[in-house]
């Protein structure tokens, strides 16, 4: 008959503290028993994997047992843990296993006690079977199971790994690699055994103005496929307020958009959070002070995630939904959340990069010979005037003289020995006015260009602003000058670059350009050239205005064809350069010289001493002849001195000046070629 009192022997209690400590004093024996066919080496147990066999892809320190399946991604905390996994038992089976192979009873005395493993070296040993991992995988596939049934990209950050045909997802702290999370082809999620990710996170990376912050790798990349902006994955809606903090500080003027899970299910427990995935999001938005939290429609009873409702509700919905709160612009930011850049130049410490600014001088000065040469300096990375430039393609927007263009690319090659790479200048083949239908037109097409060239442009010119103001607008008007400026403002934000205008000066050749004393206001940098060859800063916002340069003209032939010739500058005077800098008598006396070479006609860069001085002595008003001969005098003695002439008795001769100089009447035509 059945004693119902009486339930059978009583469960065998296991000393899991003893049994542990004793399979540390007997590790080795343990490992050759579990794993066999390995070897000790640098106090580790290595062998192949966890059933054994020859190699170093597993490893067990043999002071604690911990130990790692590099190759698996897996990781034990002790001994019986080992045991576990490799028999797929539970606990407390493997504990008795290894009880009955080391015959542990009740008897055996109480070893010393277990060498303790603080959680500092837990992480350090998780973060080594991380990276143990990474490297060994490969470029994770885009036919991946997981990311077709999900349909989603392979973001380039991926890797795979052959062995278990899992996607590693690495999780950082900010730079360093502490976990990976493994997806497996059934969906299967694992970050390895003692692996951080509270404040991991894997970015996504894609446009900064708004940065979304997902729960899981499909969701995220649902996200950055949808909407084009960067996107920042986390394992789990408990790391979401420390990942927020972090996000906050990295993109500190990013509209940042929480997109939850809906959780939209009720907990089995009243005490279990009611929809963690909003909850915890709008928490993390409330830590952080700014942010919108954002979740997809869901039925009652149903969790929803953002890939769950693109796959159901198709694309174009979810793309809406994801970017209406992020047309919402903020149109104030707290300037102390404002990231401090140092100033950024296209020509160095002279113009900064992004700007819109302007060259101006008289027709005949030489400014569209000026924007070409930066236009060709910036576009072959060579430095201008021995100052670096930022380097990559430029548009120029031709209003005038485009036939000349071939002849000065040409000139320009020659003189500095460069050769210009095709699909770094582009010329427009015909002046493009600045009303808004034809700016769109030209973004589009620019956006083609960058697309196939591998990058936008660093500087766009405007060549001339008269040219490329609409036909009805009044370059004296306020509102016109202003709609021509809005339109070139908004290529300096589309493209981050330098929007240089060339301009002329007034009809009475005053230090300012013509039009609307709006159009200076609106500048970051403004440029003066004058007709004696001077290039003059007259504003710049942030910087110190560059000391003056002066420079002249040289005609270049770069074959033997009658009009095989245009021309290049040369500077003369810059900043650095040793020497006193050029005086306006100086200038007056090179200007003289030249009229006296050409009016004697000797040639061989020869004149007459006397007809220099005569000439020379008409720039000086209102200065006694006594006075005249003494500066002119002056001006011959430095001018000896760097031997840029030599005086012989009634003749002088300066041949070297005039090889690189072109005289004040063959100015202008030379400027036409």
């Amino acid at each position: 008959m059945l004693d119902f009192n009486n339930f059978g022997a009583p469960k065998k209690e296991v000393d899991f503290a003893t049994i542990k400590a004793v399979a540390l004093l007997n590790i080795e024996s343990v490992l050759n028993h579990w794993m066999p066919g390995g070897r000790v080496k640098g106090g580790e147990y290595q062998c192949g994997c966890i059933e054994g066999g020859r190699g170093e892809s597993c490893s067990t320190n043999m002071t604690t047992g911990v130990g790692s399946d590099f190759a698996a991604g897996e990781s034990w905390g002790d001994l019986i843990d080992l045991v576990a996994q490799r028999e797929r038992v539970t606990m407390t089976d493997a504990a008795m296993m290894i009880a009955d192979f080391l015959n542990i009873t009740e008897d055996t005395p109480t070893p010393p006690p277990i060498p303790t493993v603080t959680e500092e070296e837990k992480r350090a040993h998780a973060a080594k079977v991380s990276m143990a991992l990474w490297m060994e995988g490969e470029t994770c596939p885009p036919d991946h199971p997981y990311l077709v049934k999900k349909q989603v990209n392979a973001d380039p950050g991926l890797r795979f790994h052959p062995e278990t045909g899992a996607i590693l997802i690495p999780l950082r702290d900010e730079t360093e690699l502490l976990a990976v999370q493994r997806i497996f082809a059934d969906g299967t999620k694992k970050v390895n055994h003692g692996g951080r990710f509270s404040g991991c996170y894997h970015t996504i990376q894609g446009e900064r103005d708004v940065v979304y912050i997902c729960e899981g790798y499909a969701t995220a990349m649902t996200v950055h496929m949808a909407t084009g902006k960067t996107a920042v994955m986390t394992v789990s809606a408990s790391t979401l307020q420390e990942i927020a903090r972090k996000v906050s500080v990295m993109y500190p003027t990013s509209e940042i958009i929480f997109a939850a899970d809906n959780d939209n299910v009720t907990p089995k427990n009243p005490r279990q959070m009611k929809n963690p995935g909003v909850t915890l999001a709008e928490k993390a938005r409330e830590l952080i002070g700014r942010g919108t939290v954002i979740y997809p429609p869901a039925e009652p009873e149903t969790k929803v995630d953002w890939n769950d409702f693109a796959l159901q509700q198709g694309g174009q919905v979810t793309r809406e939904l994801l970017l209406r709160p992020a047309a919402r612009k903020r149109l104030f930011v707290d300037a102390k959340s404002m990231t401090l850049k140092e100033p950024s130049f296209l020509v160095d410490e002279s113009i900064e990069s992004p700007c819109t600014g302007m060259i101006f001088g008289p027709s005949g000065s030489g400014k569209s010979f000026l924007v070409f040469d930066l236009a060709l300096c910036c576009a072959t990375g060579k430095e201008w005037n021995g100052k670096k430039v930022k380097a990559g393609p430029v548009i120029y927007i031709c209003g005038e003289g485009r036939h000349a263009i071939p002849r000065r690319v040409k000139a320009w090659e020659t003189h500095h020995s460069v050769t210009v790479p095709y699909n770094r200048l582009m010329v427009s083949s015909t002046a493009i006015d600045f009303e808004p239908v034809n700016i769109v037109a030209m973004i589009a097409e620019i956006n083609e260009m960058a697309a196939q060239f591998g990058e936008p442009p660093v500087m766009i010119i405007i060549d001339t602003m008269a040219r490329a103001l609409p036909g009805n607008a009044d370059e004296n008007s306020t509102k016109d000058t202003g709609l021509f400026i809005k339109e070139c403002d908004r290529l300096q934000e589309t493209y981050n670059c330098a929007v240089i205008i060339v301009h002329h000066t007034g009809h009475n050749e005053t230090k300012r350009a013509r039009g609307s004393s709006a159009l200076k206001g609106a500048m970051d940098v403004e440029i003066m050239v004058s007709a004696d060859g001077m290039i003059e800063w007259t504003k710049t916002k942030d910087i110190e205005p560059p000391p003056s340069i002066s420079f002249s003209v040289k005609q270049i032939r770069y074959g033997e064809g009658k009009h095989e010739n245009s021309c290049v500058l040369l500077y003369e005077a810059t900043e650095g350069k040793k020497g006193p800098k050029m005086t306006a008598n100086m200038r007056a006396a090179l200007k003289a010289l030249k009229e006296a070479i050409e009016a004697d006609g000797i040639g061989a860069g020869i004149c007459m001493l006397a007809t220099w001085r005569d000439r020379y002595k008409v720039y000086l008003e209102g200065v006694s002849d006594r006075r005249k001969n003494q500066s002119f005098k002056e001006q011959v003695e430095q001018l000896e001195e760097k031997g840029d002439v030599l005086v012989t008795g009634s003749k002088v001769t300066a041949a070297k000046i005039m090889n690189d100089m072109i005289t004040e009447s063959t100015f202008s035509k030379l400027m036409k070629h």
